[in-house]
């Protein structure tokens, strides 16, 4: 079985991920390959030291603009150096993920043996938070990375995420299984012979998962499912928050932003004086 994800910063989760596959691998034959980019905090170390994975350098993934296309890319990037295997788990491992039983997940991958469907992917609680990632016949939300990104003033910003986006949040937070196009929502688990002809890259500016499930689709005219309980921790900063709490956030994360923005206004000067 492989992992494959992309790994910034992600120092804090990375040791319960190596314990989640030293628990796996005496199942299964386990590996994991994760692309690492530019990370400051020991990320590098800690995954070249662990015994189940092999980590690549996608520090180039920094000079591509725009975080959809960076993300598509990477992932595209991983996705041809994988192993063959039967089974493929795409990850984040920027949160707790990795917290969940080894049986529950093992369960979940049982489902691909057994259904007619090209992949599973997880919900969380206390609320089902990866809206992007998400398409079926009753919810898309290709347009709302765009009005995240063009909504300047702060309190449209907030009334967004309060009318649109957490009410979303709020409907997919389901007791039941939803099928569905797309989904990711931290974790999802593919049939390996598939995932090896499917392709992140493509569609412009929507979430790769979404272009990627997409192929998947249009190759096998199956669809995939969201497991209601195969339940992750949601990441405290996508859940619904009051005007208050939602402000604190945003404070926090300004410095990060405007540094990113700093560092991309600097990358377009510095190529604009070499042309």
């Amino acid at each position: 079985m492989v992992f494959l994800g992309l790994a910034r910063n992600c120092a804090p989760h990375i040791p319960q991920f190596e314990h989640f596959l030293d628990q796996l691998s005496t199942r299964l034959d386990v590996t994991a390959v994760v692309g690492e980019n530019g990370s400051t905090d020991g990320t590098a170390g800690l995954l070249t030291a662990a015994r189940h994975i092999r980590r690549i350098d996608t520090t180039w993934m920094a000079k591509i603009q725009g975080r959809l296309e960076r993300q598509a890319a990477g992932r595209e990037a991983l996705r041809q150096q994988a192993p063959r295997s039967e089974v493929v788990c795409v990850t984040d491992l920027d949160g707790p993920f990795f917290s969940q039983p080894v049986e529950q997940f093992l369960r979940v991958v049982g489902r691909l043996q057994t259904e007619d469907v090209f992949a599973v992917a997880a919900s969380s609680r206390p609320y089902y938070y990866d809206l992007l990632a998400f398409e079926s016949d009753d919810f898309s939300f290709l347009d709302l990375d765009h009005r995240i990104r063009d909504t300047r003033n702060p309190f449209a910003y907030y009334r967004l995420f309060r009318d649109v986006v957490y009410p979303a949040q709020r409907a997919l937070t389901a007791d039941v299984d939803i099928r569905c196009t797309s989904a990711f929502n931290g974790m999802a688990v593919y049939r390996g012979p598939v995932y090896a002809k499917g392709t992140y890259v493509g569609a412009p500016r929507i979430c790769e998962h979404v272009t990627f499930n997409r192929s998947l689709r249009d190759l096998t005219g199956q669809c995939m499912v969201v497991d209601a309980d195969w339940l992750l921790p949601m990441p405290t900063e996508h859940g619904p928050k009051g005007l208050g709490g939602f402000v604190a956030q945003r404070l926090h994360k300004l410095p990060r932003e405007m540094m990113r923005h700093k560092r991309s206004g600097a990358a377009v000067h510095s190529r604009l004086r070499g042309s």
